[in-house]
């Protein structure tokens, strides 16, 4: 029988996931709009903070790729990862608290810079550290629960910052001075959650150190490179992957910044972009299956609409009478029969 509880080592290496998700949300969301309000104190800098925070992410995001073969390498060598975790953590985090400080919108990029250089290189170790919390047949479940507890875990530091921001007048502080408590409340959760990690998941796979180690490693960048490019599957989907994941990040780190110079008012964006919403969806419902024809194929046969609110059960007893042993559907005049295995739900 699988296990379905989890180790102290599996919870552990969960944890972190929900600690570093804090800043991640922050940075999508509050962050942007912080550093418009500092880029407006300048005149030759307001009309063009789209692109500063752009250039700024793209010099972030630079440093990070050829960062990752490196720190990727040195992640394989014995007694690494753990280290690599506590210094680039720590760099993070004392960054992150700096963020709160600078007046002016060039210090503040600098600083967010390396900020973001150290998160993301966190995960290289931490990623890696995953063979070492569970094992193979539960790897994907462990990474799954650390992606899913990450979003839930992320809102309640935010929510705490989102108040003291969106209240600092109410308050009685400066707009500055509640980013800074924001970053402070932001970097406490991240180092609170890495702890665990630390304590209680052990590098157990891994290369032995030796002499000169780290330059082999590096050296052996090029090989893997050439094997790469020699396999014409795996080049294109490189290739294609890289294009992707970039214009998912330029989504989702540009909106803010660019809703903010359209004149939409923060609390507005911010309120827009939490993952805590009304608790309203829509379910499309899309033909699919062997049986489909071109006529059918991909073709939106229902529409759901559930509002804010309404109780589970009914949901759930909705769904379960559409989606039952067999459907018929009148669509243009037509009777359509449908299968509950051909039917797939898209939001």
């Amino acid at each position: 029988m699988a296990r379905t509880s989890f180790t102290k080592a599996e919870k552990s290496w969960i944890l972190y996931d929900v600690g570093n998700s804090a800043l991640v949300l922050l940075a999508t969301s509050v962050i942007p709009i912080y550093f418009n309000s500092l880029a407006a104190a300048d005149p030759a800098v307001e009309k063009v903070a789209v692109g500063a925070w752009g250039t700024a992410e793209t010099v972030a995001s630079l440093i990070i790729a050829l960062l990752m073969p490196v720190l990727g390498s040195i992640a394989d060598m014995q007694g690494m990862r753990k280290k690599f975790i506590i210094g680039t953590v720590g760099a993070g985090a004392v960054a992150t608290v700096a963020m709160g400080f600078p007046s002016t919108w060039l210090p503040f990029l600098v600083v967010y810079v390396i900020s973001a250089v150290m998160l993301n290189s966190s995960f290289v170790f931490y990623d890696a550290l995953l063979v070492d919390a569970t094992t193979d047949e539960r790897m994907d479940e462990v990474s799954a629960q650390g992606f899913a507890w990450g979003y839930v875990g992320s809102c309640i530091p935010f929510i705490v910052c989102l108040l003291v921001v969106l209240n600092y007048a109410k308050l009685g502080l400066s707009f500055q001075t509640a980013m800074l408590v924001a970053f402070v409340i932001t970097t406490i959760w991240w180092v609170a959650f890495t702890v665990p990690m630390l304590r209680n998941v052990e590098q157990r796979s891994f290369k032995p150190y030796e002499e000169g180690a780290i330059g082999k490693a590096v050296r052996g960048i090029t090989g893997t490179l050439k094997d790469i490019w020699a396999d014409p599957a795996l080049r294109w989907f490189i290739i294609a992957y890289f294009f992707y994941i970039d214009g998912v990040h330029t989504v989702i780190k540009m909106s803010t910044s660019y809703g903010a110079n359209l004149g939409i008012d923060g609390t507005q964006l911010v309120l827009n972009l939490t993952a805590c919403g009304n608790g309203a969806f829509r379910i499309r419902v899309m033909l699919d299956g062997p049986y489909a024809n071109d006529t059918w194929h991909g073709r939106e046969i229902a529409l759901i609409d559930v509002p804010a609110g309404a109780p589970k059960e009914a949901v759930s007893r909705y769904v379960a009478d559409f989606i039952g042993e067999m459907n018929f559907l009148q669509i243009d005049g037509k009777t359509l029969a449908v299968r509950p295995e051909h039917v797939r739900v898209k939001p």
